[in-house]
C-alpha cells in the first residue's frame, strides 16, 4: 500500500514538473523567421572583420568551439546548444538546437548551422555552410535574421 502511494507521488511529481517545464520553456523559434541569404561582400564591414579573424584562427589551430559575438553594445548575447551529450530527457524537451539568450530573451535555432553567430544592428548572422575555412569563407553565402522587433520590445 505504501509502495503504491509513493509511486503515485513520484509519477504525479514528474507530470507536474513536466507541465511546469512546458509552461516556462517557450523560446522564440528563429527557424520560423524570414532568412535573407547574402554574400560575404554584402555583410556589414564589422561582421566581415569578425569572420575574417575567426576563419584565420581556425586554420591556425586557435579555434576553440562555437563562437557567438554581439557587436551591439545594447544587446548582450549568450550561446548554448543541446544535443545528444545532454542526455535523452533534455534532448526530448529542448530538442537538438542552438540556444541564444539576448537581453534575457530566449531564442532557438535548429542545430547544424554554421558559426560563428554574430549579432550586429539587431540582426543575427551565420554562415550557411557548416564547414567554412580560410580558403572558402569569402565565396560562401551567409544568413541574416532581423531581430529588431523582438529586441526592441
Amino acid at each position: 500500500m505504501k509502495f503504491l502511494l509513493i509511486f503515485k507521488i513520484i509519477i504525479g511529481s514528474i507530470i507536474g514538473l513536466t507541465v511546469l517545464f512546458f509552461l516556462y520553456y517557450n523560446p522564440i523559434k528563429l527557424d520560423n523567421f524570414d532568412k535573407k541569404v547574402i554574400t560575404f561582400s554584402r555583410l556589414p564591414a564589422n561582421v566581415q572583420k569578425v569572420y575574417k579573424i575567426e576563419f584565420e584562427n581556425r586554420i591556425s589551430g586557435k579555434w576553440v568551439g562555437y563562437t557567438c559575438i554581439s557587436l551591439d553594445e545594447a544587446h548582450k548575447i549568450k550561446h548554448d546548444h543541446t544535443g545528444m551529450d545532454d542526455g535523452l530527457f533534455i534532448l526530448l524537451f529542448k530538442g537538438f538546437n542552438h540556444h541564444f539568450y539576448i537581453n534575457e530573451k530566449h531564442f532557438t535555432l535548429q542545430a547544424n548551422k554554421g558559426h560563428p553567430f554574430i549579432l550586429f544592428d539587431t540582426k543575427l548572422y551565420y554562415p550557411k555552410n557548416l564547414n567554412l575555412q580560410k580558403t572558402n569563407y569569402k565565396g560562401e553565402e551567409y544568413i541574416e535574421i532581423n531581430l529588431s522587433t523582438q529586441l526592441m520590445n
